[in-house]
């Protein structure tokens, strides 16, 4: 959500620092640039004026205390206001020829309490943490029965959530705090930044109240922990505003990994606080002191040189303790171990051999049950043909009804209620292309908002040959720029992206294909850090395992197809084969009951869905 500002006699948009020039230039402040001031920022006996007004950044700097301050700055400090109030009361007083459009938010669904207790036995709690009483009344700290009350607001100052934790030292395994409202529609101390500064991300609403404290006022803590990650996507328009961002979150693991997800969601990041004197900023402050705050904030390292790291910056790599996802069936994994993120796989095979049925059952309802996003392109399905092949993989054995046509063709349909808790269950992790235009850019451009925006993990292209590509002139180097774009895409996001790639037609009938038969450019496969091959079995091959069964004494069912691992570059192993049998009315290959009969998770208890409509 950006705030808009529009000026009659200009045509277009005016962005906030555009205001502060406008001011600028129609009170004449440009001709106070030379001026000294006495700071109103401290307290100065020796009547030295040591204030001027920074002409580039367009606000006064004071050279004694180090802090800067402008006219949004003072209009929020001294009327107690948000940014956006700010805003439209300088346009009101200076008389400005402007309009401003300001952002709008749902109202939630839940109501937040306004609470209006004295702070009263929690204040002690908050001066112990080093919290001093001016930034208690500048962040409005609330209490409820021994809870200090954080006040979540948007940017416009509308008070959308409560989080509410205990006043006191919290026990191992006891909740550090509990929610009222939308906890991830917001940031807190959101609605006190100024747009035009640069802005400071951290972890916790203490941390963020430890650099209020310290004298940098322009920072937002995070909802819901490091790990969470919903109010890049509820706040994308509002976080893109920023020329520049500060991450500094906690100095653990969990610290450690929420920063290299962000700063890859965000491309305004630019400064990582890595701080090891202390876990976080409150600890810094309560250990070492409000000025050695602000020496680890001036400390951060600078992302200044794109597409440069330094060893320490670079993760340990270990492919049994890596962030893998499963493929949902035991005798592929026990070769693969899984599909590590940051990693391309390419799946071919002939047709009718059950690729998108794989596709459907391992990298998509596997992937969303392991609770990871998916994308999909399906460039020869209607979105309804998709969903229904994708449902009848999904939908649980006790949820398909016999049904009877009038021609008496017997068939299996999903219940009405089984779709619905489907629906519910994969509305918000499964994003399906949706658009006409095929071209390469399209879809790219579409799979980079999806993974900066909503933390999309799982990427499914199928197929290649449907990808209009951008050099149609030379279709084999134009597939391999492609698949080189869908690998390093892989690897900024740390994503998988599967690339179904059809095989040249086979010679004879039941022709076993290998890796070296996807059609097209041999850099699809050289490209790719897996590649899997899926045969369905034919009956040739079917009457020719009876026979060999007959002659041993031996009775087994033959298989009905058979996936070929050619290529496994995390583990280094290659043709490996896993021979699996085919449900057609679960649409599912399996190789035990285990693999046939799992469950995805769709379905949620009564109690469950009581407890997901609680406020807290």
């Amino acid at each position: 959500m950006g705030l808009r500002i529009k000026a009659d006699e200009v045509k277009g948009l005016l962005s906030a620092e555009q205001v502060k020039s406008k001011i600028e230039n129609d009170l004449g402040i440009s001709e106070t640039r030379n001026k000294k001031y006495i700071c109103f920022l401290h307290s100065d006996d020796s009547k030295n004026p040591n204030m001027s007004f920074d002409a580039d950044k367009k606000s006064f700097h004071c050279f004694r205390c180090g802090q800067t301050y402008d006219i949004f700055e003072h209009y929020m400090d001294y009327n107690n206001i948000s940014f956006v109030e700010a805003i439209k009361l300088i346009v009101s007083d200076f008389s400005l020829n402007l309009c401003l459009d300001t952002p709008k938010r749902d109202k939630p669904k839940v109501l937040p309490t306004i609470h209006k207790q004295p702070l009263g036995v929690v204040l002690e709690y908050i001066r112990i943490r080093g919290i001093s009483d001016k930034t208690i009344n500048y962040v409005g700290l609330k209490m409820d029965k021994g809870n200090v009350v954080f006040e979540y607001r948007d940017e416009n100052g509308q008070h959308l959530a409560n989080k509410y934790r205990p006043a006191r030292k919290i026990q191992k395994g006891e909740n550090k705090n509990f929610w009222q409202g939308s906890m991830d529609s917001t940031l807190y101390n959101m609605d006190k930044i100024n747009i035009t500064e640069p802005l400071v991300i951290c972890e916790g609403e203490f941390d963020c109240l430890s650099l209020i404290k310290s004298g940098y006022k322009n920072v937002v803590s995070v909802p819901a922990g490091a790990k969470g990650y919903s109010w890049v996507d509820k706040n994308w328009e509002w976080l893109e505003q920023f020329d520049e961002i500060t991450l500094w979150f906690d100095n653990d693991d969990a610290g450690k990994e929420g920063i290299q997800i962000i700063s890859k969601r965000l491309e305004n990041v630019t400064k990582i606080v890595y701080c090891t004197i202390a876990n976080d900023i409150n600890e810094v402050l309560f250990r070492f002191g409000k000025d050695e705050v602000i020496k680890q904030l001036n400390n951060a390292i600078v992302l200044d040189v794109d597409g440069v790291i330094t060893a320490s910056q670079i993760e340990n790599f270990n492919v049994y303790e890596a962030e893998k996802i499963k493929s949902g069936i035991k005798i592929i994994d026990a070769n693969i171990l899984g599909f590590v993120l940051g990693s391309l796989n390419v799946i071919t095979g002939y047709n009718g051999s059950g690729k998108s049925t794989l596709i459907n059952q391992m990298c998509i309802a596997e992937s969303i049950s392991q609770g990871y996003k998916v994308f999909a392109f399906s460039g020869e399905l209607t979105p309804s043909n998709f969903k229904y092949w994708l449902y009848s993989t999904i939908v649980n054995d006790k949820h398909l009804e016999l049904q009877q046509t009038r021609e008496n063709n017997k068939y299996y349909k999903i219940g009405t209620f089984a779709e619905e808790m489907i629906t519910n269950w994969i509305d918000d992790k499964l994003f399906l292309y949706n658009k006409t235009d095929y071209t390469e850019k399209s879809i790219l451009t579409i799979m980079e908002q999806l993974a900066k925006r909503k933390g999309v993990k799982v990427f499914v292209i199928d197929n290649l040959m449907k990808i209009e590509l951008d050099d149609s002139r030379n279709e084999l180097t134009a597939q391999k720029k492609l698949v080189n774009k869908l690998k390093m895409f892989a690897i900024k996001y740390n994503a998988i992206v599967h690339l179904v790639a059809h095989p040249r037609k086979p010679q004879m009938t039941g022709q076993r294909l290998d890796k070296f038969d996807v059609a097209g450019t041999g850099d699809i496969t050289n490209l790719a850090d897996y590649v899997i091959g899926v045969h369905r079995t034919s009956q040739e091959e079917s009457d020719k395992f009876l026979s060999e069964q007959e002659k041993s004494k031996v009775c087994k069912d033959p298989r009905d197809a058979s996936i070929t691992l050619f290529k496994d570059r995390p583990t280094g192993s290659s043709e490996k084969e896993a021979n699996l049998y085919f449900d057609k009315k679960r649409k599912r290959f399996y190789n035990n009951e285990y693999d046939l009969n799992k469950e995805y998770g769709y379905v949620v208890s009564t109690s469950q869905e009581c407890l997901d409509d609680m406020p807290f």
